[in-house]
């Protein structure tokens, strides 16, 4: 059995222990900094930079190994029309122009077909060159299920 390449990655450690140790230093926090203040940037400004300083402080970052994903079947194509799509969305988001919106569904639609048709396109080429196909078909579904 292939197994498949692992990527690192950060993420914060939200255990049941660090969301207590955050409560408790919001609590005793002294937010004098905040309170004081009569600028609504300098009020937010002082929050955000002792929020932050806690959240740090409790939820600890660790490495953990993530399997990489497939992602064979992603043209410079799909990417340049996901960007697209990304874009489109950001606009309709912010507008009111039915037009706009609608452009955004349609494009959406469109670009999940072609990514469907390119990921059966991917996987079936991988199939016809397997020496075992149904390993290979199942090793497809585990992936395209996340249970892999």
């Amino acid at each position: 059995m292939r197994k498949q390449p692992h990527e690192t990655k950060t993420i914060r450690d939200f255990n049941k222990d660090a969301i207590l140790d955050f409560k408790i230093n919001l609590i005793y926090e002294i937010w004098d900094n905040i309170f004081g203040e009569k600028n609504v940037n300098s009020i937010f400004n002082n929050f955000h930079s002792t929020f932050l300083k806690i959240l740090h402080s409790s939820f600890h970052k660790k490495k953990v190994l993530v399997p990489k994903k497939d992602t064979n079947w992603l043209t410079t194509g799909i990417r340049t029309s996901i960007n697209h799509k990304r874009e489109l969305y950001l606009k309709s988001r912010n507008s009111n122009n039915p037009k706009s919106k609608e452009y955004y569904k349609s494009h959406s639609k469109r670009l999940s077909k072609v990514i469907r048709e390119a990921k059966i396109m991917h996987y079936r080429k991988q199939i016809l060159a397997s020496q075992n196909k149904t390993k290979t078909i199942w090793n497809i579904v585990k992936s395209e299920t996340k249970k892999g």
